[in-house]
């Protein structure tokens, strides 16, 4: 019990109700209802809301919800002067324009009678409100049509919470099959996962029509692979809940006639165990079943695991290649560069790589190239391909080299000027792959100068860039690079230099004095 920090205890039975009475004058309606109704009497909070009629209520209810369907409550939102792209304002029009709505007001208080009357124990007509509400809402949540956006419930003034917590205390005292119990317990969950799941695993503990309903529903939803997983993790979340031994070898393996995909979690099981052998067995069967994707690449992953526990680096190193071909991820990468350094063919792995990503011609292929050159040191590589680009990327593959060529130089060492030093301190925040984590030393690597000289070079084709596009904002852009390039010259003791190629801008533009402005604010 808290400390007595306003000495009440001294006070009288009639002091009380009297400071009681007095502080819930100052509450506004709305909030002196709920007061009441939490903390002193449901009945009272209703008889002062003036809904103590439950059939009226219901009636009320059920014509809202009709309405509701037949589109009557559905808006349209004005946009005015939109751009989906900057305006991020009218994100909050959108919020006013549908919290403030009549339908969510209407909701919200429909939902806080219904936790009223559940307060009150007037569990047959809370059941009935909240199944009628919520599956109104439900239907909305995949019909735009309905209400002006698939999802309403995210501008309904109302604790989520306690609407779920009483709406499946309802349940339960209105339902006497416990078997129905449970299959509406979990329907309910399917609808609205994410803001139920704490509060059936507090409500619903009969784990064996619990699992009877999880399995059915798994069994109905055979075309939809999510929904049967998140399911099986609920029924492990129940399991937990009860203190209950989850068997995952056993229970997945016997959904597997639902859904292949559930070896991958039989798989998972063994992993668990360090039974390594067992599992690269299920494995092996699984990606003969198994047709999704993603599953598909979480078996072969899962696969690499146990042949690298079972020390065949030469089977990883083959499926980890394989898997980044198929991706061409970072991580994938450096995950098969570890199995090429285990067997000794670094060297055969990274021209391979780089030879199988040219011949992609993906879109990004020159993207994930540029990656590569950057991590392995192939620093006049990497140059020679952001150069010879063209079209609407070039300036970004340019970034990227000019990133790489600056923090493979200096990366490592402590900066004290400015605008180079926030330069670098930006690419270590951004974790940018292929240039934080880079091979530091290797045998293809230039020498510090070589780097900051063409760094400096690309530099320079990035400033005329933002100088040709004629804007301001690009003019203050051109300006920040030049800022980089002067600390760079001034690192390497070459200030003349900048000198010189700063007056040549000027030189060269002197009918754009608003160029000349942003370069004056940024390097003076």
């Amino acid at each position: 019990m808290e400390p007595d920090k306003y000495d009440l205890m001294s006070r009288s039975k009639d002091e009380l109700v009297t400071l009681i009475s007095q502080l819930m004058d100052k509450l506004a309606g709305k909030e002196r209802v709920e007061f009441v109704s939490r903390w002193i009497s449901p009945q009272v909070a209703l008889e002062e809301a003036g809904a103590c009629d439950s059939s009226s209520l219901m009636q009320k209810v059920d014509l809202f919800c009709d309405e509701c369907m037949d589109g009557m409550y559905f808006i349209a939102c004005d946009y005015d002067d939109y751009d989906y792209v900057y305006d991020y304002d009218d994100y909050d029009d959108e919020t006013d324009c549908f919290s403030e709505s009549k339908w969510a007001h209407q909701f919200s208080t429909f939902l806080e009678l219904a936790v009223m009357y559940s307060r009150n124990k007037n569990y047959d007509i809370t059941y009935k409100a909240f199944d009628k509400l919520l599956t109104c809402l439900h239907k909305a949540n995949f019909d735009e049509e309905i209400l002006g956006t698939q999802h309403p419930m995210d501008y309904i003034e109302v604790d989520w919470d306690e609407v779920f917590e009483e709406y499946y205390s309802s349940m339960k005292n209105q339902i006497s099959d416990k078997m129905q119990v449970a299959s509406k317990a979990v329907e309910v969950w399917m609808n609205f996962e994410k803001y139920c799941t704490d509060i059936i695993l507090e409500n619903i503990d009969d784990i064996t029509y619990v699992e009877q309903s999880i399995r059915e529903n798994i069994g109905k939803n055979a075309d939809c692979w999510h929904v049967q997983h998140a399911l099986y993790e609920l029924l492990k979340s129940f399991y937990i809940k009860l203190d209950l031994e989850f068997n995952e070898r056993i229970i997945a393996k016997s959904l597997v006639c639902y859904n292949a995909n559930f070896w991958n979690d039989v798989a998972q099981a063994y992993i668990s165990c360090e039974m390594w052998e067992e599992a690269v067995g299920v494995i092996n069967n699984a990606l003969k079943q198994v047709t999704n994707e993603q599953v598909f690449s979480m078996l072969n992953k899962k696969m690499v695991d146990c042949y690298e526990s079972l020390g065949m680096f030469s089977e990883a190193y083959d499926i980890a290649v394989k898997m980044f071909i198929d991706d061409y991820s970072h991580a994938l990468y450096l995950r098969a560069r570890s199995f090429a350094i285990r067997i000794g063919a670094l060297n055969t792995f990274v021209d391979s790589m780089e030879k199988c990503i040219v011949a992609s011609k993906s879109y990004n292929s020159v993207s994930k190239l540029l990656r590569i050159l950057s991590f392995e040191g192939r620093t006049q590589k990497l140059i020679d391909t952001a150069l010879n680009t063209d079209g609407y990327s070039r300036h970004d593959y340019l970034k990227y080299t000019t990133k790489s060529l600056i923090y493979r130089a200096l990366g490592w060492k402590f900066i004290t000027l400015p605008n180079l030093n926030g330069f670098l301190r930006a690419i270590e925040n951004n974790k940018i792959d292929g240039i934080v984590d880079m091979i530091k030393e290797t045998e293809h690597s230039e020498s510090e100068q070589f780097c900051l000289n063409s760094a400096i070079d690309i530099l320079k084709l990035m400033v005329q860039f933002h100088i040709n596009a004629s804007k301001r904002s690009r003019y203050a852009r051109a300006a920040y690079y030049c800022a980089v390039i002067k600390d760079i010259y001034t690192f390497i003791n070459e200030g003349n230099e900048f000198e010189r190629y700063y007056e040549g801008i000027f030189v060269q533009n002197k009918r754009r004095p608003a160029l000349k402005d942003e370069m004056k604010r940024e390097i003076g």
